[in-house]
């Protein structure tokens, strides 16, 4: 197994690799490449996009657009497809290109300006296709219910962020805006105070996972699982021979569900590979148990 080798980040609440460590930073077809059949990927449905909403809620903002994309999405509705068809229903699409594209729209969330937003769909797409089409190409996204509200909560917590010189986090520590005095132009120091906070969340719900494996290490039985490698919003385990793949996802998704619920954070954690051919070899795991919890915690957000 690859060493636990990781470095504090100074403007992240998130783990980086050290000089020893870089397997988190290999490609998905690289690092897959690796994989047994006993190895499982997990992350975090949307984090992103999810890790917004308690931010939303605690600043008394309005975010039902999102909660209800969010809870659809739970519920199996595939996000991102309907993000892409709002550019690509005419002319001539790469549809799973298309679908990639979109994918850049978490990038709100951390404080992305529209114009980056549509730069970083038209280099994806044309990544991916050689076909680089001109922004404004990608320009209808901007105007998809979900991606405008997602604009407006944006801009109210950068005026928020300005205005009080720093937001809280999901510890409860107030993250000042002058943390980030050197390391970013003045008009761009909100994005550093609004992407740690949201990070904060996920990182929360990744320690929920973290707990159960540490729990399951210092058992005095013989280990069941281990966790291998961090991915920031999700991780690899792998399972031992005589032990089920599908108990140990379970115990790990109900944890991670557990704490979601508890911080008002409407995401599962879902599996995203399975073994070495990407096919569970066991009956996967029924994830209603965990997207009950998700749309519990929409709900309740919706009620109050």
């Amino acid at each position: 197994f690859p060493q636990h080798l990781h470095l504090h980040c100074d403007f992240s609440p998130r783990l980086k690799p050290d000089h020893f460590n870089h397997a988190m930073n290999l490609a998905s077809d690289v690092r897959r490449s690796l994989y047994t059949d006993l190895d499982i990927e997990l992350d975090l449905a949307k984090a992103h996009l999810s890790a917004l909403v308690p931010v939303a809620k605690r600043e008394g903002m309005e975010s039902s657009v999102l909660h209800r994309h969010l809870r659809a999405s739970a519920e199996g509705e595939d996000l991102w497809e309907t993000l892409a068809a709002s550019f690509s229903s005419e002319h001539a699409w790469n549809a799973q290109a298309a679908r990639s594209a979109a994918k850049k729209t978490y990038a709100l969330a951390y404080g992305a300006s529209d114009g980056a937003l549509l730069h970083e769909m038209s280099t994806c797409y044309g990544d991916a296709t050689g076909d680089h089409r001109r922004h404004d190409a990608f320009s209808p996204v901007l105007e998809c219910d979900l991606v405008k509200e997602v604009r407006r909560l944006r801009d109210d917590l950068k005026g928020l962020i300005n205005a009080r010189g720093g937001l809280t986090d999901v510890e409860g520590r107030f993250i000042e805006l002058s943390h980030w005095d050197e390391a970013k132009a003045p008009g761009k120091r909100w994005r550093g105070v609004l992407s740690y906070v949201n990070a904060s969340y996920e990182q929360a719900l990744m320690k929920a996972a973290f707990d159960v494996a540490q729990k399951e290490r210092d058992r005095s039985q013989r280990t069941r699982f281990r966790i291998w490698l961090y991915q920031a919003d999700g991780f690899t385990l792998r399972v031992a021979s005589k032990a089920s793949p599908q108990r140990q996802v379970e115990r790990l998704q109900r944890a991670v569900a557990e704490k979601a619920e508890a911080l008002g954070v409407p995401t599962t954690l879902e599996v995203d590979w399975w073994g070495a051919s990407g096919e569970p070899r066991y009956r996967t795991h029924d994830t209603a148990h965990d997207t009950a919890h998700a749309a519990a915690a929409t709900a309740q957000h919706a009620a109050t």
